[in-house]
């Protein structure tokens, strides 16, 4: 459902109603969010990212507080290997070639690719020594929906998922990256979408 609430204020909200025990967000980037998160008094943390470029920078950022932890890997619905592409624009890169979006981001290119193992969110969350078992999920990143696959004993602990999806789902169909193809897994699993937000890209 979309209600008048703004996504912001949906998410305090929520904050409310579940408080944030422990934050998994996969596609962290350079830790951009972590500002938010240390506002939100999140005490416990996971940061995934994929861009070993980008890996530096995120520990960097996630390394200033306590029971906060930076994963470089590539999160898939399997134990398997995949194509990682870099675009021109790094907040783009991922499993999809960018020239996928030509429909949403005109000048996206390629600047290079490289074939990664890839490993679930259980595997990484049951792996995980920092004893961190989170309530809420940021799922930053494209398509979410093999992520989400890869999460099936993790989900049942979550209490808030964000996720990032494609509105304008006939610009890439078939991969797990529509909010209809989220909303319809979740929903199975007991969850329901709240509102959504569009991003510097409408679509």
């Amino acid at each position: 459902m979309q209600g008048h609430l703004s996504l912001q204020t949906w998410l305090e909200v929520l904050r409310s109603m579940a408080p944030i025990e422990g934050l998994l967000h996969v596609g962290a980037g350079k830790g951009g969010d972590a500002s938010r998160y240390v506002d939100w008094g999140v005490k416990q943390a996971i940061f995934v990212e994929a861009d070993e470029g980008l890996a530096s920078t995120l520990a960097a950022v996630v390394d200033k507080q306590p029971n906060w932890h930076a994963v470089t890997a590539l999160v898939h619905d399997r134990h398997d290997e995949q194509d990682f592409y870099l675009a021109s624009n790094h907040d783009q890169s991922g499993v999809l070639h960018p020239e996928r979006f030509s429909g949403i981001w005109r000048n996206l290119k390629a600047t290079d690719h490289r074939r990664i193992k890839t490993v679930t969110l259980d595997g990484i969350l049951g792996a995980s020594a920092a004893d961190v078992v989170p309530n809420w999920a940021v799922i930053d990143c494209l398509p979410g929906l093999p992520i989400l696959r890869g999460a099936t004993e993790s989900l049942e602990k979550w209490d808030v998922i964000v996720a990032r999806a494609l509105l304008e789902e006939d610009q890439l169909s078939g991969v797990g990256a529509g909010k209809s193809e989220l909303d319809a897994y979740l929903a199975d699993k007991g969850f329901r979408c709240m509102t959504w937000q569009e991003d510097m890209q409408p679509a």
